[in-house]
């Protein structure tokens, strides 16, 4: 501890950011929307300035599909608003790695925390067909 502040390793950071993750994906899971706001907002700052490019693109996944459901996301809602983090989420993914890019789109045979684009898409019937044909041209 130095000055009162007390200096963070890099594993811990990532444990934190990782927690804070996790919470809010079992609250986007429970449904609980209304809560999520402020917990993003902590969420991105603390990965955006430790370049945890894997939780940016699950937080922007997370989003989009808020956005895209309506459910009164603070980031606006709808197709437009949706494709905009889907955009987000894939640039994310691939700058981590093509193995998260591909968990992002399709789930593969992994157990992952993530609800995958292209699944979800599916399930939205000609709505997620228009969403997988605009990210497919962008």
């Amino acid at each position: 501890m130095r000055c009162g502040i007390i200096w963070l390793s890099d594993d811990q950071r990532s444990r934190e950011s990782c927690a804070l993750l996790c919470l809010l994906r079992v609250k986007y899971v429970q449904g609980q929307y209304d809560s999520v706001a402020p917990m993003f907002a902590e969420a991105e700052n603390l990965a955006q300035q430790y370049e945890y490019n894997d939780h940016l693109a699950s937080l922007d996944l997370i989003k989009g599909h808020i956005a895209w459901e309506g459910r009164g996301s603070p980031w606006g809602s709808g197709f437009d608003s949706a494709l905009h983090f889907y955009q987000h989420a894939l640039i994310y993914a691939l700058c981590y790695n093509r193995f998260l890019l591909d968990e992002v789109l399709w789930g593969g045979d992994v157990a992952t925390p993530l609800r995958p684009l292209i699944p979800f898409c599916v399930e939205q019937g000609e709505e997620g067909r228009r969403m997988l044909i605009a990210l497919r041209d962008w």
